[in-house]
């Protein structure tokens, strides 16, 4: 039993690393944010799938049906749906074009997210496969990721990229984020950019707009003073 699992997994790989070399590969993910440090926290439940050829991707949010009990003994529901978000990124130009606009208006095209990483020498299993890890800091929060080197593709979910080898699971050390890969799958699809003719805005202008949002709605005051509280963080920060 334990020879005929080695082999399968052997042989898995073998196909993905063969297929990798002129196809794609599709990864599927569970990510969870739970930000509970203060009112301005996010709590999103999702799964995500990211389909890449080391190119060019796309990265497909949809979110949960799923009721959160906070430490506060509050309750969250997080609203499942079944329409997605998604995000289309350039890694030869470093770009990456995504429709998730938080509440303001838009199509944000960022060209400043790159990530400085470090490598360590830590080890994760991640879905049967050994992953190193890298720590490294993005937009107000530091985080860690797991890459495995045997997939050659130097991409990951959301904005995690940068790596030497397909980033399967990232977590943020204050555990507010945390995304693992579920299942690993060969693809021949074609991936194109389903943004190539709309206006678009920079992540600066995302934040101005954002900013605004924000104060227009945590400042709002219904009847017998009721009020309101939007995030100011999610993967990223947005307000300090």
């Amino acid at each position: 039993m334990y020879v005929n699992k080695l082999f399968c997994g052997f042989f898995l790989m073998w196909n993905i690393v063969t297929f990798s070399q002129k196809g794609n590969i599709t990864v599927e993910y569970k990510s969870i944010i739970q930000d509970n440090k203060d009112l301005y926290g996010a709590f999103d439940y999702e799964k995500t799938k990211l389909i890449t050829n080391g190119i060019e991707s796309l990265y497909f949010e949809t979110a949960l049906d799923t009721i959160v009990n906070i430490d506060n003994s509050d309750t969250y529901y997080n609203n499942g749906s079944e329409n997605f978000k998604r995000y289309y990124k350039n890694l030869k130009d470093k770009y990456i074009i995504y429709d998730k606009n938080y509440g303001v208006k838009g199509i944000i095209k960022d060209e400043n997210y790159n990530i400085q990483w470090v490598i360590t020498e830590n080890t994760k299993s991640i879905l049967g496969y050994s992953c190193q890890e890298a720590i490294g800091d993005f937009r107000g929060r530091k985080y860690k990721a797991y890459f495995l080197k045997d997939i050659p593709f130097q991409n990951g979910p959301h904005k995690f990229d940068g790596l030497p080898g397909l980033i399967l699971a990232v977590e943020s050390l204050d555990n507010a984020v945390k995304i693992e890969a579920q299942k690993i799958i060969i693809d021949e699809g074609i991936i194109t950019n389903p943004f190539s003719n709309v206006k678009l805005i920079s992540w600066n202008d995302f934040l101005t707009k954002y900013k605004l949002y924000f104060d227009k709605i945590t400042s709002y005051r219904g009847e017998e003073g009721v009020s309101m509280i939007i995030a100011k963080r999610y993967i990223e920060v947005f307000i300090d």
